[in-house]
């Protein structure tokens, strides 16, 4: 019985060790491939969170779909005939770096939110101050394509409301 005990000790160690080397030769995914590179815009003169929403976060704003042809990119007068991108999902990653030629590269995931059904996401204030990559994804049978920024949280920012624009996937 002594032999079978540790002839099964050794199969489970030997299977956690095969798991565990599997898992440290999986490729990474870069999580910005597939997405475009993009800015975002400050709408703290145009437009509000929601109402309930709190105010005091350090990263928050809407998803918005590209504004239809022929329109500028931000009138002054009014974004409300500009789709509003529902159940976008919006991602935070420390900045690692950047690459050779200067596109940001996506270190550690800090978390994720998914926009509202008008397109409003936020993030709790406790993100530090830091350099950071966001990225968003819309739903797989969106019109729009997903989009990534290196961004720079403060939190005497923290009343900026961001307008993440994402571009037609016809376009």
């Amino acid at each position: 019985m002594h032999r079978a005990f540790r002839r099964t000790i050794g199969v489970v160690l030997m299977a956690a060790a095969s798991a565990c080397a599997t898992d440290a030769t999986q490729p990474q995914v870069d999580p910005l491939l597939g997405l475009e590179a993009g800015e975002g815009v400050d709408l703290s003169d145009r437009l509000q969170p929601p109402a309930g929403f709190s105010t005091t976060f350090a990263f928050h704003g809407y998803v918005l779909g590209q504004p239809p042809v022929g329109t500028s990119p931000f009138p002054q007068d009014s974004l409300a005939s500009w789709p509003r991108v529902a159940n976008a999902t919006v991602r935070v990653y420390q900045l690692a770096g950047t690459d050779a030629e200067l596109n940001p590269i996506a270190g550690d995931e800090i978390g994720s939110v998914t926009s509202d059904a008008n397109g409003y996401f936020q993030f709790p204030a406790s993100l530090a101050d830091g350099e950071y990559v966001i990225t968003v994804a819309p739903t797989p049978n969106s019109p729009y394509r997903g989009f990534y920024w290196a961004y720079t949280i403060r939190a005497e920012w923290a009343q900026r409301l961001l307008g993440i624009v994402l571009t037609r996937s016809d376009s």
